[in-house]
């Protein structure tokens, strides 16, 4: 893309993104490992960041493998702390045919049918209320995706690829199990962006916007991005804008790092990413979800270690604020 047509897409995109270009609403979604429970300690050494995390994102797997006595604890935490729950639940059953009799077994965003209905009530039971559903990436594993290349993948693990209209329809289906239990459920995703092709992303986003608010009856609740940060993410960043803004989509973007085993660099690598999306670019989304699935950071407190996942957190914290900038709490 050249120069001036950078230039020209910038105001758009600086006013599209978010509501409030100043504020952003943090999500909190650390590895659950190491000392994850003892962020639920009354006395935890997060006080500042928990008193500005307004979403705590949970992984389905926890959440069905936890004893009921740890969630009934985090549940009751996360509700004296004013923390709302977001799941990161698997939207597809898939659907199987001749060709790939076992397409979605093993592959990401695909899990057992009844289980969003299990994890709904569940979570019911032990006293929490999940207030954000988030898909895995529907759209790339229900529509886009074939088979793993990597070799430590077992090679029959294929995608259905369906079309749009149906992977709206099997994320809806679960959708709706999901809000038999908790009906207000606020429903978004995330995608890998930069996994899909130049020249027709935009027109499968739009496809598929529209056809989850059809099978759904609402739209979706945001869109969050999911980057390889080493691509060339910038230049589709003004149409994204545009498209959600058409929408009315919300933006979210996961602020992570690369090196899975080493706390520090992986640190130093999220904060680079939030100052070059936020900083550099002055793009502002609505939300941000601070998020690692590798092995760092090892530990999630303190929040005045810089190589925490709160103490990242922290340290985005402190950047807003001498930016003039704010972190906006949603409301209890």
């Amino acid at each position: 893309m050249k120069w001036h047509r950078v230039f020209l897409y910038f105001p758009l995109f600086c006013c599209a993104v978010s509501l409030n270009a100043h504020s952003q609403v943090v999500w909190l979604s650390p590895r659950p490992a190491a000392d994850y429970l003892s962020l639920f300690e009354k006395n935890a050494p997060w006080e500042r960041v928990s008193a500005q995390v307004s979403v705590i994102a949970m992984p389905v797997n926890f959440i069905l493998n936890r004893p009921d006595g740890d969630l009934q604890k985090i549940f009751a935490d996360m509700r004296r702390r004013r923390i709302k729950l977001g799941v990161q639940f698997m939207a597809l059953s898939g659907r199987p045919n001749p060709d790939a009799p076992e397409c979605g077994l093993g592959v990401e965003g695909y899990s057992a049918k009844g289980e969003p209905l299990l994890i709904a009530r569940k979570v019911k039971r032990l006293g929490g209320q999940i207030e954000y559903l988030g898909m895995d990436e529907p759209l790339f594993f229900g529509h886009r995706f074939d088979r793993y290349q990597e070799a430590e993948h077992n090679p029959r693990r294929r995608g259905c690829q369906l079309s749009i209209a149906e992977v709206a329809a099997d994320a809806a289906e679960r959708i709706q199990m999901v809000r038999t239990v908790f009906p207000d459920v606020i429903v978004g995703e995330a995608e890998p962006f930069m996994e899909f092709g130049e020249a027709d992303w935009r027109a499968d986003l739009s496809t598929w916007f529209d056809a989850v608010h059809k099978a759904t009856g609402q739209k979706l609740g945001f869109f969050r991005l999911d980057l390889r940060w080493r691509q060339a993410w910038r230049p589709r960043m003004p149409q994204l804008a545009g498209l959600l803004q058409k929408d009315g989509i919300p933006l979210q973007v996961i602020y992570n790092g690369s090196s899975p085993n080493d706390d520090a660099a992986w640190v130093r690598e999220a904060e680079q990413r939030f100052k070059e999306f936020e900083g550099d670019a002055r793009i502002k989304p609505e939300s941000v979800v601070f998020q690692s699935w590798a092995p760092s950071p090892s530990r999630a407190l303190p929040e005045s270690d810089a190589r925490t996942m709160t103490g990242l957190v922290n340290t985005y914290l402190k950047w807003k604020a001498q930016r003039g900038e704010v972190v906006k709490r949603l409301d209890p």
